[in-house]
C-alpha cells in the first residue's frame, strides 16, 4: 500500500519534519511503501528572498491570519506538486496540523480530492485534539478521518485497517470519521503512549539534506508533556501525563541517525570533512558548527536529570561528535559540574523557559522548580560552562504591575550580555489555566487571545506592546518578538 505524507508551513527551513520521519518510521516497519512530501521546505525554497521572512518564528501567526492571501500566492506552486503526487496512484493521505498550518492543509485537501475524488484523507496533530478544533475538522467536506490525540497506537491500526477494507470507518478510541452519509462518529481520545521507549525511530535515511542549506540537522524528541503546570502553557493538559525516554534509547536512536548520514549522498561534502579532522580529534577542540546538530523538540531536555546525565555519559564515552540543543528548565540540579558535562557531551544552546525576571509574576504564572535567585546563578554557570542561552519572556501576565516589569527589565539589563531575549504579550492559549479560567485571573470573558483585557483596565494589549518595546530599548533593538 502506497501511504502519503504532507508536512506544511511553518517550520524551521533549516530542519526536516521530525513529524514525516517518525510517521515514515512506523509506516516502513508496518510494511508498506511511504512517501513523505515536505511542503514547508519545497515552497521555502521556490520563493524571492523578501518573501522568506514569514518563516521567521516570530512571524508563524501570518499564516493563521493572512492564509487566503499566503495560499492564493503560492497556490500555482502547490497545485503542480500536487499533481505530480497525484500521478503516484497513491492509496491513502495523511497530513498533520497546527493553528499556524490547517489552512493550506485544508486547500491541499481539497485539490487532493479534485484531482482523485477516490482519496482518502487522514488528518492528526495539535489540532484535532479536543482542546482545538477537535470534531470541527471532519465538517471540512474533504477530511475523511481524524485522529484526536497522540497518533502513534492510533496510526499503526488505520493502515492495517485500511488495507484490509479500504476505509477509514474504524471505531478505536482517538479515530474519528465521517460516514458514507455525512454523519460525523466520534470515538473520543487516544490511549497515550505510555512507553516512548516502544516507539519506531524516526527515519531521516531519504532526506536529502541539501534542501535545508548543506547542514546535517534533524530533531528528535526526549519526553512528552511536562512536569511543570504554568498557568500560561497548554503543554501539561494536552499531553496528560509526563513520560521519558530512556537516555540508552536516545543515544541508540541518535548513533542510528550518524550511521545513515554516512550513506546520504546529500550529505557527503559533510562526510568528508568529518573523516578528516576524526584522527586529530584530541588536538583542538571542535567547531561545533560543523558538525551534525540535533534539536530536541522537547517542552524541557531535562525533565529527568539522572537520564540527561546518563545521556551525557553514553555520549562521551561513545566519541560520536555531534551538537544538540533545546528547551530546558531551571532547576538545582543543574550544577556547574552537570553543566560542563553537558558542554563536553555536545551541548551546544539552551533555552530557558524563564518568563519573568520578577519572583512575584513567576509566583502568579505557578512556575515551579526554581526561584529568580537560582535563575541567575544557572544563566552565569552555563555561560562560564561555554554553553550558549537564550531565554523566553512574557510582557503582562495577569497581576504583572508596572513595578514587577521593572524588576523584569533590571534582570534584562544585568544578564542581555550573556543570553538572547525573545519575548512576547501575553497570550490566551487555549487549553491553558488563564484562557480556561479567564475569571481566576481578572479578565473580560471572551477577550481576544492577543488583544484581551483585564476588568479593571490596568493591562491592556497597548501596555504589553509598550512593554516589550522597553525591552526593546534596553537590548539596543536586538529583541525577538511575536507582537502581531
Amino acid at each position: 500500500m502506497k501511504v502519503a505524507f504532507f508536512f506544511f508551513p511553518p517550520w524551521d527551513p533549516h530542519f526536516p519534519s521530525y513529524t514525516t520521519a517518525l510517521f515514515r518510521g512506523s509506516t516502513l516497519k508496518a510494511g508498506h511503501e511511504f512517501f513523505g512530501f515536505d511542503l514547508n521546505i519545497d515552497i521555502y525554497n521556490s520563493v524571492q528572498k523578501e518573501d522568506k521572512k514569514i518563516w521567521n518564528a516570530q512571524s508563524a501567526n501570518l499564516w493563521q491570519v493572512d492564509s487566503d492571501k499566503i495560499i492564493q500566492k503560492y497556490s500555482r506552486y502547490i497545485d503542480s506538486c500536487i499533481e505530480k503526487i497525484t500521478g503516484l496512484r497513491i492509496d491513502l493521505y495523511a497530513m498533520s496540523i497546527n493553528v499556524y498550518s490547517k489552512n493550506i492543509a485544508f486547500y491541499t485537501a481539497r485539490k487532493i480530492k479534485e484531482n482523485n475524488r477516490a482519496a482518502r484523507i487522514f488528518i492528526g496533530g495539535p489540532q484535532c485534539f479536543p482542546a482545538y478544533d477537535g470534531l470541527k475538522i471532519l465538517k471540512n467536506k474533504y477530511v475523511d478521518a481524524i485522529c484526536t490525540g497522540e497518533g502513534d497506537l492510533i496510526w499503526i491500526k488505520a493502515l492495517d485497517h485500511f488495507y484490509k477494507y479500504g476505509n477509514l470507518q474504524l471505531d478505536v478510541p482517538g479515530l474519528s470519521y465521517k460516514k458514507d452519509n455525512g454523519d460525523i462518529v466520534n470515538n473520543g481520545v487516544p490511549e497515550i503512549v505510555r512507553n516512548l521507549n516502544s516507539i519506531p525511530f524516526a527515519d531521516y535515511s531519504d532526506i536529502d539534506f541539501r534542501k535545508y542549506g548543506n547542514v546535517y540537522n534533524f530533531s528528535l524528541m526526549t519526553s512528552r508533556g511536562c512536569i511543570n503546570k504554568c498557568a500560561f502553557c497548554s503543554e501539561r493538559p494536552n499531553f496528560s501525563v509526563f513520560r521519558f525516554r530512556s537516555a540508552e534509547n536516545i543515544y541508540n536512536e541518535i548513533v542510528k541517525h550518524l550511521q545513515d548520514m554516512h550513506h546520504n549522498p546529500s550529505v557527503s561534502r559533510w562526510r568528508i570533512l568529518y573523516n578528516r579532522i576524526m584522527p586529530y580529534r584530541r588536538m583542538f577542540q571542535y567547531n561545533r558548527m560543523n558538525l551534525p546538530y540535533i534539536s530536541f523538540n522537547d517542552s524541557l531536555l531535562n525533565g529527568v536529570p539522572k537520564e540527561l546525565e546518563r545521556f551525557c555519559d553514553l555520549v562521551i564515552r561513545g566519541g560520536h561528535k555531534f551538537s544538540w540543543g533545546g528547551m530546558a528548565l531551571i532547576r538545582k540540579e543543574l550544577t556547574f559540574n552537570m553543566l560542563n558535562k553537558m558542554q563536553k557531551a555536545g551541548c551546544y544552546n539552551l533555552a530557558w523557559g524563564l518568563e519573568s525576571g520578577c519572583q512575584e509574576v513567576l509566583d502568579l504564572m505557578n512556575k515551579k522548580f526554581f526561584d529568580i535567585n537560582l535563575a541567575k546563578q544557572v544563566i552565569k554557570m552555563t555561560h562560564n560552562a561555554g554553553i550558549h542561552q537564550s531565554i523566553s519572556l512574557i510582557a503582562g501576565f495577569p497581576g504583572e504591575t508596572e513595578e514587577m516589569f521593572l524588576k523584569t527589565k533590571e534582570f534584562v539589563k544585568e544578564f542581555k550580555d550573556y543570553i538572547v531575549v525573545g519575548i512576547q504579550p501575553m497570550m490566551l492559549v487555549k487549553n491553558s489555566l488563564v484562557s480556561d479560567k479567564p475569571e481566576d485571573f481578572g479578565i473580560k470573558p471572551g477577550s481576544d487571545w492577543l488583544k484581551w483585557q483585564t476588568l479593571d483596565g490596568t493591562n491592556t494589549y497597548d501596555i504589553r506592546l509598550q512593554r516589550v518595546e522597553a525591552l526593546r530599548s534596553v537590548l539596543d533593538g536586538k529583541l525577538i518578538t511575536i507582537d502581531k
